[in-house]
């Protein structure tokens, strides 16, 4: 019975190419292996290349993750409660819950955290390039 098993796997293609001969499925399984391992080494480099360069929407996305972490719960639970509440599917709830959480959040953070002094508990204090104590000059 185990053998009758193993041979119904084994000719189970999932849309593989069948191989002919044993040198034409060595081919198929080095293309398949180095299709595998180019396509993460793209992925990464193009992670890479992202990371290291200055980019003002992943700069945006950085500052805005962490406000939007703090505020997301109350937003996604009244708003999954309403949109339940008006006979949405679910796929329609939880796609409403995320992008409407994700805009209450972004503007909670305008309003209570970008232009308040609440950032600098958030972030700390940013002194942008001004030193006050070096700033003066004794000599004059």
């Amino acid at each position: 019975m185990l053998r009758i098993w193993q041979i119904k796997i084994f000719h189970w293609n999932f849309g593989a190419v069948k191989a002919a001969t044993l040198t034409s499925a060595i081919k198929i399984s080095f293309l398949k292996g180095m299709n595998a391992v180019l396509s993460s080494l793209f992925f990464s480099l193009f992670n890479h290349q992202t990371m290291t360069k200055s980019n003002n929407l992943l700069d945006k996305f950085v500052t805005l993750s962490f406000p939007i972490y703090i505020f997301h719960v109350l937003p996604c639970m009244v708003l999954s409660a309403v949109l339940i509440g008006m006979v949405l599917s679910q796929g329609q709830v939880l796609i409403g819950a995320v992008l409407g959480a994700f805009v209450l959040g972004v503007v909670l953070y305008y309003l209570l955290i970008k232009f308040t002094p609440i950032s600098w508990i958030i972030w700390g204090y940013k002194n942008h390039g001004c030193n006050h104590l070096t700033d003066i000059n004794l000599n004059d």
